[in-house]
Parts: structure tokens; C-alpha cells; sequence
């Protein structure tokens, strides 16, 4: 049951007053590839219940349109399974506007770009949010893994390519993850060219989602509240959701990507501080140093995901005494960037906001990680410490006289990467950015990712 109260308090903060003032226009779009979420619990459809229920007029200041896919079987007698298709929210009902579709690919790079150009061919002018919902699997395995195609999902390189094309040239007010594990700073770099905010969790989200009846009833009565003011809004909402239905470990992040260049600057620099300190022979200080944290998708007992995903200012937190001046100004960065989070008092320490990818745990099981990262972050110094880190570990073990995990994975990554080691044919110091090359390195990455979406719930 919906939050009667939050309803409340929401119109008593945005009176129906505030309609006959200056009016403007928000458009959704909302991608949803319904997956298992909506098979096995009808999460879908009770997130498309909650828009029915705010009741949006045609032609008001909320337009929402939505692509379904991605699920076998919906519980929505509207929708159609085994196909895609489009609608608009007008009032309480799901009013479809394209039955044409036939079964396609959420995975695929060309069904996000149709729905782009379909969306912003129909939205007002005015702002406009892409909702992203579905299965989230970080920076890794991406989001939207559509069951009806072997679990193919969209990784960043796709996302990427999608709102270059799909957008030509219009930049999106904000990207709202509803889905897991998105709130991290290579999905912050991806997005940074194509939106103002992100919106996203470090952790995993609650099943049941963000709560849209509570966010389109604030725009319905303030339509020029400012995207930030709303995006604090939709964090407030969503963590007071999950206190009052019990779901443990839930995070929300609101990234000010105009500033976020600055975390890829600072990580980058942080990236050659850890790779002169493997040099030195430190390389298990490092080690000890991650292994104080936590990966994202490990705080609940019961999902146990392994993602490698550290937040970012805890780290910096844990290696301050080796890098003070290197992790002092990524830290400063992240503080900058992440503009409001909102956790539940179980993971708040431990969420502060952005995530960065730090293989300690994943690379026995996904030993791809290491060689997709490489790819998706171009010729980055941060780029370079993972692959060194993993390259250095049969050194560790020497010099630290202690097995560990790194220790298992040491001849997965020696063989891998045979080239001479910096100290023996020093890299020129230049890195423009973490994800300079993605033009160039689109067609590197195979679609398909088993990995992660075998263990979802």
C-alpha cells in the first residue's frame, strides 16, 4: 500500500494554488524491460498502477510515455506479452500509442535509439527525464537485460552510442536509474555528455521502485519546480518508501553531472599515485586498503551480488595515509558532484554517494571484468592501476608472504597482459579522460554478459 501520509504532505507543500501560476512542461520517458521484476512479482505493473493513479490530464504539464518489453508474461491486461509496445498515461488509463513493434531487443542499442527519437518526437517543449527501469547490474553488466534475448542487456558503450544517436544532440534534464548498482562514477562519465543529473542507487532498489504516483502528483502541482529541487524530492520519497515496507540497505544518489569531469580528472590522478605506490613494492598495502570495504551488492544477506563496486569517498577514507593530496581532491570532487543522497540508516556510512569499480573479488568469477573495464575506460591512468593491480599480484603474495584472494587470480593476469610493466617502458603521463575513446571502442564489446543476471533474484 502506497504512502497515504507522503500523498498528503506532498499537496500540502505544492497547493493546487501553484497551478495558476507560470506553467511548463515535463515529459518521462520511461524504458521499462520488465524482466523477472514483473513475471515473478508484477513490479511493473504496480509502478504503472502508480502512474494511473495520479491521474495526469492530456495535454497538462506531465506527459508520460513508455516502451514495454522485456518479460514473458505481463500482469497488465493492457500490455501485450511477447512484444513491445508504446503508450501515454492520460488520466487512469494506459492509452496505447504503437502496437507496430513486434519483439524486440531492450539489450540492443537501436531499440533504446527508436524510443529516444519516437519520445522526443511527441514530448512537449520543456524538460524531459529518461527513466531507465529494470534490472540494474553497475558499470559491469549494465542495465535492461531482456530475458526474451538470452539476457542481453545494454551495456555503457550501448548507452552511450544510444544517446549520441538517439538524442541528436538534445541534452536530457536528468537519467533516472530505476535500478540497481547505477549510481557510480563510470556510469556518471557516460552520461555526463547527454544529461544535467543523474539519479541512481549505489545498492541495490527496492523491488517495488521508484514511487511515481507521489513524484508526477509534486510536478502536477509545482510544474516549475526545478529539476534538482524534484530529484531531492524523488530521494526523499523513495528512501521513506523503503523504512516503511522494510527494505533494508537502500540508497539514492543525486549527481550534478556538469561537474562530474572532475571526479574522472581526480580518479585519474589517484589511479597514477596507486600505480608509483605498486612500483614501490606497496602493492599490499593497496590490497589491505580495499579490503576494508564493503562492495555494493553485498550489504543484504540475502542478494550476496559480487560486484567489486566500492564507494568512492570511503576509499579515499581508507587510503588517506598513503595518497593524502590525490585522494583529499577526489574526495572534494565527489562531494562537489553529488549534489543530495538519502540512505536508510543501515548502509548510510557505507553510501556516500558514487561508486567506482576496484577488482579485489570478481576477477576469479568474472575474470572478464578486467578486460571489458579496459575497454570501456580507454587509456585512463585509473584504467592502467587495474590492469596493474591484477598484473602485480603474484608479487604481492611474494612480498607480503600472506595468500589471499588477489593471490588466486595472479596467473589469469599475467597471461593476459604480457606487455613490459611501466618501470620497464614508462607510459607518457596524458589522460584526457577515462572514457575519451568510446567512439572508437563501440564495436569492441560483445553484447552479451551472462554473469551477474544468473544470480538476480
Amino acid at each position: 500500500m502506497k504512502k497515504i501520509l507522503l500523498s498528503l504532505l506532498i499537496l500540502c507543500l505544492f497547493p493546487f494554488s501553484a497551478l495558476s501560476g507560470q506553467q511548463e512542461s515535463t515529459t518521462f520517458l520511461i524504458y521499462m524491460c520488465g524482466t523477472d521484476l514483473e513475471e515473478n512479482n508484477s513490479f511493473a505493473s504496480l509502478d504503472l498502477q502508480e502512474m494511473l493513479r495520479a491521474n495526469l490530464p492530456k495535454n497538462g504539464p506531465v506527459t508520460v510515455l513508455v516502451e514495454t518489453g522485456g518479460v514473458k508474461e505481463w500482469h497488465t491486461r493492457a500490455i501485450a506479452s511477447g512484444r513491445n509496445q508504446r503508450f501515454q498515461v492520460v488520466g487512469q488509463e494506459l492509452v496505447l500509442a504503437d502496437d507496430s513493434l513486434g519483439k524486440k531487443n531492450m539489450g540492443r542499442t537501436e531499440t533504446l535509439i527508436s524510443f529516444l527519437e519516437w519520445g522526443l518526437a511527441r514530448a512537449p517543449r520543456g524538460r524531459v527525464i529518461l527513466v531507465l527501469w529494470s534490472h540494474g547490474g553497475g558499470p559491469m553488466e549494465g542495465v535492461c537485460p531482456d530475458p526474451l534475448f538470452s539476457d542481453d542487456s545494454l551495456t555503457l558503450l550501448e548507452l552511450n552510442r544510444a544517446l549520441k544517436t538517439g538524442l541528436k544532440g538534445k541534452k536530457l534534464d536528468a537519467v533516472m536509474m530505476d535500478a540497481c548498482l547505477m549510481a557510480s562514477s563510470e556510469v556518471a562519465a557516460v552520461l555526463s555528455p547527454y544529461a544535467r543529473y543523474m539519479a541512481a542507487s549505489q545498492e541495490m532498489m527496492p523491488g517495488i521502485g521508484l514511487p511515481y504516483e507521489q513524484l508526477f502528483t509534486v510536478l502536477l502541482h509545482d510544474p516549475a519546480l526545478d529539476t534538482q529541487s524534484f530529484l531531492q524530492l524523488a530521494a526523499d520519497a523513495l528512501i521513506t518508501q523503503a523504512q516503511e515496507q522494510h527494505f533494508s540497505y537502500s540508497t539514492f544518489s543525486i549527481v550534478d553531472l556538469e561537474k562530474a569531469e572532475k571526479i574522472t580528472v581526480a580518479l585519474n590522478a589517484l589511479g597514477e599515485g596507486m600505480t608509483a605506490l605498486m612500483e614501490k613494492g606497496e602493492s599490499g598495502a593497496l590490497k589491505k586498503a580495499r579490503a576494508q570495504l564493503t562492495s555494493f551488492g553485498s550489504f543484504d544477506p540475502a542478494d550476496q551480488e559480487n560486484t567489486d563496486l566500492a564507494d568512492i569517498r570511503n576509499l579515499c577514507d581508507a587510503l588517506e595515509k598513503l595518497l593524502p593530496d590525490e585522494t583529499r581532491a577526489l574526495k572534494a570532487a565527489v562531494t562537489e558532484s553529488v549534489v543530495y543522497r538519502r540512505s536508510t540508516p543501515d548502509i548510510d556510512v557505507h553510501a556516500r554517494g558514487l561508486s567506482v569499480f576496484f577488482p579485489l573479488n570478481t576477477t576469479k568469477e568474472y575474470p572478464d571484468y578486467i578486460t571489458q573495464y579496459a575497454h570501456l575506460a580507454g587509456s585512463g591512468a585509473y584504467a592502467d592501476f587495474v590492469h596493474a593491480f591484477g598484473a602485480a599480484a603474484d608479487e604481492v603474495e611474494e612480498d607480503h608472504a600472506g595468500p589471499g584472494l588477489i593471490d588466486s587470480i595472479a596467473s589469469f593476469f599475467s597471461g593476459l597482459f604480457a606487455s613490459p610493466a611501466p618501470t620497464q617502458q614508462p607510459r607518457e603521463k596524458a589522460y584526457p579522460g577515462l572514457w575519451n575513446d568510446l567512439d572508437q571502442i563501440n564495436d569492441v564489446i560483445v553484447d552479451s554478459y551472462p554473469g551477474l543476471w544468473l544470480d538476480l533474484p
